[in-house]
């Protein structure tokens, strides 16, 4: 049997019976309610509403305009067509965490977590409601300047060699000369293998519209944190202007 009880300070209001909800009517009409496992439903901010608003569950879950996922731990925030802000992403669509990553319905999904050092973009192909996640980094920003993927130049500069001063670079930090046609390039912050791909291509700053050569050395460095190699031209300008581009992990 159902029963409203008080005491002092207190009001209980008890549901007899498993799966019975406590409702809140006005006029007649339902406006709230609370599930046996102590969901709460409004059907609206105000009295005009027609349809569930706002969904809180028993685990401090959110929801607005959806139902909130089973995450396995209180504070989640999920917004239709938005996405989910959490304690392990910033946002995330279609997944949520519980003993691991799960998607919510049948469909790709997305991850942006920030720290204090990088922010992570991750991707999911298509999935089943409710199986586990396979995440794919496809992009980390980090917080010195670097965009990190397989589908961005982990460094590059253009430097010409003509006794100037023209250099604009990312994540190279200076060229060494060291002798002429022989460069080494410096790297800010080190890459972490040293199975990197690197690309030098020459420019004729001069017009003499010579044939240029690039070419690296087993004798040249090759480290995570420096690239050697040569460059110059069949012909009598003897200055060089190139082009330097590396990708890899």
């Amino acid at each position: 049997m159902s029963t409203i009880k008080s005491s002092t300070e207190h009001l209980t209001l008890n549901a007899d019976g498993s799966g019975k909800d406590i409702k809140f009517q006005a006029n007649g009409v339902e406006v709230a309610s609370i599930s046996s496992t102590g969901n709460l439903t409004s059907t609206g901010i105000d009295d005009n509403a027609t349809s569930t608003a706002i969904t809180i569950d028993a685990s401090e879950n959110v929801g607005i305009g959806t139902t909130p996922a089973p995450w396995s731990s209180a504070g989640k925030l999920e917004v239709s067509g938005m996405g989910t802000s959490n304690q392990y992403s910033d946002s995330v669509s279609n997944a949520y965490y519980n003993s691991g990553w799960k998607y919510k319905t049948t469909g790709g999904a997305t991850n942006i977590e920030r720290n204090a050092s990088s922010m992570y973009f991750r991707v999911a192909p298509s999935g089943t409601a409710d199986s586990t996640i396979s995440w794919t980094t496809a992009l980390t920003i980090t917080n010195d300047g670097r965009g990190l993927s397989q589908f961005t130049a982990k460094a590059w500069c253009h430097y010409e060699d003509d006794g100037g001063s023209d250099f604009n670079s990312h994540n190279i930090s200076s060229i060494t000369v060291v002798s002429t046609g022989k460069y080494t390039a410096n790297f800010t912050n080190s890459m972490a293998n040293t199975l990197y791909s690197a690309v030098v291509f020459n420019e004729d700053g001069s017009g003499y519209n010579d044939e240029f050569y690039a070419a690296h050395d087993t004798a040249d460095a090759r480290s995570v944190s420096q690239y050697g190699f040569w460059t110059g031209n069949i012909g009598p300008n003897s200055a060089n202007t190139f082009n330097l581009m590396v990708f890899g992990d």
